[in-house]
């Protein structure tokens, strides 16, 4: 019985049951776009507004670096992918594509198609690449003179200046 119910098991049902409560608690605040969860809420916004008002030129310089890095990757990464599939598939490739899901074990259990990493590692590499990336769209929509109209937990609702309505 202990095994079963090992550590792992129990903190990442925990980690489930807590974030469920989070959820139902803030209801109001959360909505469902498809399989994602976003938390909407307005702080952030001045966050945002000062960062991009400080150097607005070294921020519309790091979207053109952003923008030449992120092309070339995805070129880079697809040819990659396009020759590593028969590997994959077949289970022979010790690395390679996979999709990585939180899971309750203590080390990354690797099949074909997917990584299961224990669940903490996958809500730290979550979080310490999405509040970057998101908040970066966010800096990216001030220096166009678009309004952010609220900050979600996944991703910034933004809405135009000029729409009409």
């Amino acid at each position: 019985m202990l095994d079963l119910l090992s550590l792992d098991m129990l903190s990442f049902f925990a980690f489930i049951a807590v974030l469920a409560l989070l959820i139902f608690k803030d209801r109001k605040k959360v909505k469902r776009e498809g399989i994602i969860i976003i938390r909407r809420t307005k702080k952030g916004r001045n966050f945002i507004d000062r960062t991009s008002r400080k150097n607005p030129r070294f921020w519309n310089a790091l979207s053109y670096v952003g923008i030449t890095v992120s092309t070339v990757g995805l070129i880079f990464i697809s040819l990659i992918l396009l020759s590593n599939i028969p590997n994959i598939l077949a289970g022979e490739a010790d690395s390679g594509a996979r999709f990585i899901f939180p899971g309750p074990v203590s080390v990354p259990v690797i099949t074909p198609l997917v990584l299961v990493v224990p669940w903490w590692i996958w809500v730290i590499g979550v979080f310490s690449l999405m509040i970057p990336h998101e908040f970066s769209h966010g800096i990216m929509c001030r220096l166009e003179k678009i309004k952010i109209k609220s900050v979600g937990t996944l991703k910034n609702y933004v809405v135009s200046n000029n729409t009409q309505g």
